[in-house]
């Protein structure tokens, strides 16, 4: 990836294709600093939640950044996000570092 134009037009896609290369480090990655849509990335954490805990866990955490950051999703889906992202990290022993991250994140209002 030597532009970062192409992943701004469309970085679900290029999340997708990534992710199903196998090369889960550049597609958490992106999801961290590019915008993909929360869906995507709750979908991908609950397919990998078991066989790439790690993995499901940083997307999960992503998606709760563009959630809060201010991607359209109604309170439902945002709860349902975040027992996601517990039910991830509490058997890896790190819903006490998720805890804080969340308490620490600016509120967008």
């Amino acid at each position: 990836m030597t532009s970062c134009r192409p992943i701004r037009k469309n970085p679900v896609a290029w999340f997708t294709a990534i992710r199903r290369e196998g090369f889960l480090d550049r597609a958490a990655n992106l999801a961290r600093n590019h915008p993909v849509n929360p869906n995507t990335l709750l979908k991908a954490a609950e397919d990998t939640r078991e066989s790439h805990p790690d993995f499901a866990l940083d997307v999960a955490s992503s998606a709760i950044r563009w959630i809060v950051e201010g991607y359209e999703m109604g309170a439902p889906e945002a709860a349902a996000a975040w027992m996601l992202l517990r039910g991830i990290a509490e058997p890896l022993g790190r819903l006490p570092e998720w805890h804080h991250r969340l308490r620490s994140t600016p509120s967008p209002v």
